[in-house]
């Protein structure tokens, strides 16, 4: 298999001051781990990088506890699969902070309740979401049942542009 370029998304890192995750330690632990072309977008724990076979999850999330004396669910997803998400919402709302993705680790195992005014979709591996007054102000459960971790539509643009400046 050639390499491709894959995104790692960490679950709570530097979150209100807990679970410090320097950037610069988090790309070296990938480059040690044997990746190349690493890259890291702002602090929330989103890496770039170019892999021969597709990284293991769990194998990095183990040598991250190892690093950094903590837990952290790694999602990882190929930059052909952040290339061909359609976020539903995305006509509807022209502010990307307002709508957001949330990776799963897996198939979601539970159905999310709705609450109006915000929306979501689930997709796949993938919850669609529009908070119509933004995040801090919902009432949205985003329980699927399976680890999941969020970002804004400008932040997942901005990993696919990372991705692609290699």
């Amino acid at each position: 298999m050639p390499a491709q370029r894959f995104a790692a998304f960490l679950r709570a890192v530097n979150v209100g001051g807990h679970n410090k995750t320097p950037m610069v330690e988090l790309r070296a632990l990938f480059e040690k781990l044997g990746y190349a072309d690493v890259a890291t977008y702002v602090q929330s724990g989103n890496v770039a990088f170019t892999a021969k076979a597709a990284p293991d999850p769990m194998k990095l999330e183990a040598a991250f506890a190892k690093q950094f004396g903590f837990a952290s669910t790694m999602i990882v997803r190929t930059r052909a699969q952040l290339a061909t998400l359609a976020h539903p919402f995305l006509a509807d709302e022209p502010d990307h902070a307002k709508i957001h993705v949330v990776f799963l680790a897996g198939d979601p195992t539970k159905q999310i309740k709705p609450s109006p005014p915000d929306r979501h979709v689930v997709v796949g591996r993938e919850i669609f979401v529009h908070y119509r007054d933004g995040a801090g102000k919902t009432k949205l459960k985003l329980d699927a049942g399976v680890p999941g971790t969020a970002r804004n539509w400008r932040s997942v643009l901005s990993v696919l542009a990372l991705l692609d400046a290699v």
